[in-house]
């Protein structure tokens, strides 16, 4: 997670969000920050990050778990300690604002340069993300190109390229069927914008 404002700005964060084998018809997920996060809602022992209080029970109708991810970004620049699992951070945050933002502060600059740490590339999840540093060799390339894209394709003319909705919005992919509540149920084969069902009228009987 990449905070660009607020007392932790600059910082890079590593989370892991558990989800129920029941899920949705659960509990909330649960979010574990990586050690080292000084935060009011984070727990200094176990690292996990306090969502019960937001989300006290899920509805599978109306929560969705980009929201958790949406709370977990939003805790880096709200800083809340209504409900703080870290007692320390929530008393010194409350008392001396200063002295927190700048634990705050080299917190986040730690956390950035261990992101870049070598014992996170022996962790043996083949979907664990890794990050290394720019190499101009590598890298150079793939930003010109980004670039280059981003310069000559305005954002009305990006917009205007997207699929569109019945109603002028632009449509997004989806990994689920059409008709079912299942996630990723479509083929892979058929990902991309799908149609807008059509409603047939009835044929006026004539008289």
């Amino acid at each position: 997670m990449f905070i660009r404002s607020g007392p932790y700005s600059g910082g890079v964060f590593r989370l892991t969000m558990e989800i129920p084998e029941d899920f949705p018809n659960s509990l909330p997920p649960k979010v574990f920050m990586d050690p080292g996060l000084y935060h009011p809602a984070v727990h200094p022992s176990t690292h996990e990050l306090n969502v019960h209080d937001v989300f006290p029970r899920w509805s599978r109708t109306a929560n969705r778990l980009w929201q958790v991810l949406e709370y977990t970004h939003s805790i880096f620049q709200q800083i809340s300690i209504k409900f703080p699992l870290n007692k320390d951070a929530a008393e010194l945050y409350e008392t001396n604002k200063d002295e927190f933002n700048k634990k705050a502060s080299e917190c986040a600059d730690k956390c950035a340069a261990d992101t870049l740490s070598s014992v996170y590339h022996d962790i043996s999840d083949a979907h664990f993300i890794r990050f290394s540093p720019f190499e101009e060799s590598v890298h150079s390339s793939a930003l010109a190109a980004l670039l280059t894209s981003t310069r000559n394709t305005s954002m009305k003319e990006q917009a205007a390229a997207a699929p569109q909705r019945g109603d002028g919005r632009p449509l997004g992919l989806s990994w689920v069927q059409m008709g079912s509540i299942k996630p990723c149920s479509r083929p892979e084969t058929s990902l991309g914008p799908q149609p807008r069902p059509v409603k047939h009228k009835p044929p006026s009987s004539s008289s």
